[in-house]
């Protein structure tokens, strides 16, 4: 295998956003004619996604010359791509084994970092121009005054190992941040009085620092579901995963997919696969999605939920900014509830950012289903009147998000002190590519794990350039005794030598319990 590309960079072809690579791939077959003659070149990001895949033909002494375009919204990194024979390996998703050979990298630089740090700003004109209704509910009559007026903005949210909000400023500054059961934020503004055809504007900024995050998850199914999320595995208006449809295709999904995280995975690949991408001008929901076969990404989104409700795993929605490619826009994917975390799912963009996980493209704002209440996606407004009805007021709201650059990056995360000991066992040296797995030991002290929820590790990799969080792993929690545990990661192919680090979070929170290594890689 060869790759070519318009530059070089460290010994590697270099690309960048909207260049493309060529993969020649050279074969001379020996025995009978047409000897593995079927193939595919699987070409894989640094997190190990699939970005491409090509089908290829060979007869003797075949050459052949395939072009990658690489995308604006692809994550900066080493790519690796890789051939698989037919007779060797399954064909249709291979994702790196024994039975693949030739495989070649190259660096795609100026693309999106692993880790970004964002500015938010949003501003928000709430206007009374509507009237009295009348008797019959219908038109207006006359102009009414607002009062007792509260307006609700959501602000993005902090979410363990994804999304740290490093400060968040109400414009103006009278604004009070509450919270609700959900765990959504939200910036309160009152007005005693709020004249007819009067008009207020209000707003926030937010600096924010979001994460690519892979989770590295057993292929086990949930264990007992806890009581406050079980209301995610029952139906709900939009999410209908009570549909007759809706039951069928998940019942059949359930006979090959038996795991619950092998199950999610073929559920957003059956969710991209059945529906056409086209924006709707309403929420329309699950039912729809599936009966008309379209639908944008709230559809995708409800549909995805409702074939993991309908197998019994807790899902939810969750709706916020999303970089598309060129531009930032309003973007909604699925949490599913999978040995307790919640884990994000993007079916819109499947393929693209792989399964189990996000990437720092998104940016999650509310938690919840929208569709089926007073919250439309980031607003809610409450108001009384002095006799009669008002029609609700009317909304124009502005957002901008900015990529910060790295010498306006929003600090790291503040490590919480922990008595947690962390020992690992890992060789000096693998060869490249290999799947490393770790022996781990955490020693927790008493007092500090009684309390905790939730407990995980973190692996990042770090080829000298750019750090990721490759791997989430959750640990069960003991108060007694040290934990054991193993981590399986993907090595790099293309560099001689990568730092691998682990940290332990308690609560979504780092802690100062971290272990790092050179790892020297091997032919």
């Amino acid at each position: 295998m060869e790759i070519s590309a318009p530059s070089r960079a460290k010994g590697l072809p270099l690309v960048k956003p909207k260049e493309s690579v060529k993969i020649v791939l050279t074969r001379s077959f020996t025995g009978q004619t047409g000897e593995y003659a079927n193939g595919v070149i699987f070409v894989r990001d640094p997190f190990g996604t699939n970005i491409a895949r090509i089908p290829f033909k060979f007869g003797e002494f075949t050459k052949g010359t395939f072009t990658v375009q690489i995308k604006e919204e692809l994550l900066s990194g080493i790519y690796t791509a890789a051939v698989a024979f037919e007779g060797e390996k399954d064909l249709t998703s291979a994702r790196g084994g024994s039975g693949e050979a030739l495989f070649g990298c190259f660096r795609v630089e100026k693309g999106l970092p692993p880790i970004i740090s964002h500015k938010v700003t949003y501003k928000a004109k709430i206007t009374n121009e509507g009237g009295r209704q009348d008797d019959y509910g219908k038109g207006t009559s006359g102009g009414i005054d607002l009062f007792d007026v509260s307006v609700f903005l959501a602000t993005p949210i902090s979410i363990p190992f994804r999304q740290e909000v490093i400060k968040l400023r109400p414009n103006p500054s009278t604004g009070a941040e509450s919270n609700d059961l959900v765990g959504n934020n939200w910036v309160r503004y009152s007005l005693k009085h709020l004249a007819f055809g009067k008009s207020f504007t209000c707003g926030y900024t937010a600096l924010v620092r979001n994460h690519s995050v892979r989770y590295a998850l057993p292929p086990v199914s949930n264990a007992a579901i806890p009581h406050e999320i079980r209301d995610y595995t029952k139906p709900e208006k939009h999410i209908e995963s009570d549909h007759r449809r809706i039951k069928e295709m998940a019942n059949q999904l359930a006979k090959t997919y038996r795991n619950h995280s092998s199950f999610v995975a073929a559920a957003m690949r059956t969710v991209f696969r059945t529906l056409k991408y086209k924006p709707q001008r309403s929420e329309l929901g699950a039912a729809y999605a599936i009966a008309n076969k379209i639908g944008d990404c709230t559809e995708y989104a409800a549909l995805t939920a409702a074939l993991c409700r309908a197998n019994g795993i807790p899902a939810r929605l969750q709706a916020g900014f999303g970089f598309g490619g060129a531009t930032w826009e309003r973007h909604a994917w699925a949490e599913v509830w999978l040995q307790g975390f919640w884990v994000p799912v993007d079916s819109t963009w499947y393929g693209r950012d792989g399964t189990l996980g996000i990437t720092s493209r998104h940016i999650p704002l509310i938690v919840g289903n929208w569709m089926s209440s007073r919250i439309r996606q980031e607003f809610n407004i409450r108001w009384k009147t002095k006799g009669g009805r008002a029609s609700p007021p009317t909304l124009d709201a502005k957002w901008k998000v900015e990529r910060l650059s790295s010498t306006r990056a929003a600090p790291g995360p503040r490590l919480r002190p922990s008595p947690i000991r962390l020992r690992v066992k890992a060789p000096d040296a693998v060869p490249r590519g290999t799947l490393l797995k770790l022996g781990i030991k955490i020693s927790p002290v008493p007092k500090v794990s009684a309390a905790l929820t939730m407990m995980a590790i973190s692996a990042t990799i770090s080829d000298s350039e750019m750090d990721r969080i490759v791997a989430l792993k959750p640990i069960p929690i003991s108060i007694s005794k040290p934990m054991d545990t193993t981590m399986e990661l993907q090595m790099p192919r293309c560099i001689p030598k990568a730092k691998l680090s682990l940290r332990v979070w308690l609560d979504g929170k780092p802690t100062e319990a971290t272990w790092e290594k050179a790892i020297g890689l091997i032919q």
